[in-house]
């Protein structure tokens, strides 16, 4: 027809490793433009879902060659190097980054909460128990959010002062 934009010139496969497996996409080739399909992302051959997964092993301190036999128990046949690992989590650093500031002047919070609790972290290569200190705000309207978190030795005053 007349409206008819561009012509398919074939197509390109793209492996996409997903929660239930690896997943071979054919993406059609266009004579001109491009098309690119809006529920996968560019240069990325991992899916969002699987994307957290790694995440979430990596903090809670599966190291970055176990998320490869992780990854693999999933069906990922193709895997994951342990470089692939390190890029994804990079991601949670600036996230981290982001959270700590954010501006907090959209609402008022009349009353502040701060705590701590002890965990168990790696420090090099030893673990060790220390203090997670968390301050939780709420607003006038009874909504909670967490203002900010850190980590240190001890509750001790300077600590505490600091945070």
């Amino acid at each position: 027809s007349a409206e008819r934009a561009t012509h398919r010139n074939g197509h390109r496969t793209k492996t996409v490793s997903t929660t239930s497996g690896d997943v071979e996409v054919k993406i059609p080739k266009l004579r001109s433009g491009s098309f690119f399909p809006s529920l996968l992302e560019r240069r990325r051959r991992i899916d969002k879902a699987l994307h957290a997964v790694v995440m979430e092993a990596y903090v809670h301190g599966v190291s970055t060659r176990s998320v490869d036999d992780l990854v693999n128990a999933l069906g990922v046949s193709s895997g994951i190097s342990k470089s692939e690992v390190s890029r994804i989590c990079a991601g949670l650093d600036t996230e981290i980054a982001a959270f700590r500031e954010r501006p907090l002047t959209h609402t008022e919070f009349p009353y502040v909460f701060a705590d701590a609790t002890f965990c168990k972290v790696r420090v090099g290569a030893h673990v060790v128990s220390q203090a997670l200190v968390v301050a939780t705000g709420v607003s006038l309207d009874g909504t909670r959010e967490v203002l900010g978190t850190a980590v240190g030795d001890s509750e001790s005053f300077e600590f505490w002062r600091e945070f």
